[in-house]
């Protein structure tokens, strides 16, 4: 999640210990890795094609050619407080749908793929057999580094943001698997908060998955303009100040740096906002003067906006489209 990318807690919960929460994976071999699978160019595609390209023809790479590599992944890294968030909302989802589940079942059921592939990475650190690749020659955005899974077994190998460091990934996913391992206390909190902070109607079950749900329109493309809506980085700005908005009853989250490139027209970004408003208060007839104000300061381009601007946006139905509302 995005997270990463909390982006998969839209997948089904009880499919989700299938996954590897924090890293996209691109598994060689798979229409994945074609380049004509994908239909949107995205940063981490157009990077992978690189160093496919740069793995297959240059002479030093003859160990690492895609066919002795199993996949590729590119590491995420989610907030703490977001990550505790999203941990929450899931516990909330499962119980209710395994009303005779334990915090084990949950935990294994949710993460277990995500606690192996973690467990696994900390290992190979550990022992040393982590290794650095660098990138293709010129590469400015990702770097590379790769561990084999056994004994003439292909390699996986792990992309990170080159302004980065390997150990604050290391060190993030060990804070993980903590968090996993001590989830009692975790959720023991998260109970004993929800009785001494009541919200406004029900808004306390899912936060987080109702956010990533209707929101996820902004991380592709925009149906007019046929670009991608919000690049990753602001796209994982945007869930995390939504959830904090709410989950704060209405309080702006801090905002250093507003996003500053929108690829739609605001009239989508403006109703979106209060579409998602009225899917946690339906019985609410007038918008909180903090929601304006989270639109103009999450948004740069928006920051002198006037406030009937958008309060008195017309209501179009292909936005409700988008957020995979109901009619």
């Amino acid at each position: 999640m995005s997270k990463g990318d909390t982006k998969t807690i839209t997948v089904e919960i009880d499919t989700l210990g299938s996954y590897n929460l924090f890293a996209n994976k691109f598994v060689i071999g798979t229409p994945s890795v074609n380049k004509g699978y994908t239909k949107t160019n995205t940063e981490e595609i157009e990077a992978l094609h690189r160093w496919l390209k740069f793995k297959e023809e240059d002479q030093g790479m003859d160990n690492y050619r895609p066919a002795n590599t199993q996949s590729i992944q590119f590491l995420k890294i989610i907030d703490v407080p977001l990550f505790n968030d999203v941990v929450k909302d899931l516990h909330r989802a499962y119980k209710r749908k395994f009303i005779h589940s334990t915090n084990s079942d949950f935990v294994q059921n949710v993460f277990e793929y995500t606690i192996s592939s973690l467990k696994r990475l900390l290992k190979c650190e550990e022992e040393g057999d982590l290794i650095w690749m660098d990138g293709p020659p010129g590469e400015k955005v990702y770097t590379y580094y790769r561990y084999s899974s056994g004994i003439n077994q292909q390699g996986i190998e792990l992309a990170i943001k080159r302004d980065d460091d390997i150990d604050n990934y290391i060190q993030y996913y060990r804070h993980v698997l903590s968090t996993l391992d001590g989830l009692d206390a975790l959720i023991n909190t998260a109970k004993i908060q929800d009785i001494a902070d009541p919200v406004i109607e029900d808004i306390s079950v899912d936060i987080a998955e109702r956010v990533m749900k209707h929101f996820d329109f902004f991380q592709k493309k925009c149906p007019r303009r046929h670009r991608i809506i919000l690049s990753e980085t602001d796209f994982d700005k945007l869930i995390g100040w939504t959830i904090s908005f709410y989950r704060n009853e209405f309080e702006v989250p801090e905002i250093n740096e507003p996003i500053q490139k929108v690829d739609t027209n605001r009239t989508y970004v403006r109703l979106a906002f209060k579409y998602l408003f009225k899917v946690f208060y339906p019985s609410h007839t007038i918008y909180p003067d903090s929601l304006f104000t989270f639109y103009t300061k999450a948004f740069h381009e928006y920051r002198d906006e006037k406030k009937t601007d958008f309060i008195k946006v017309a209501k179009k139905q292909k936005v409700r489209e988008l957020m995979k509302l109901e009619r």
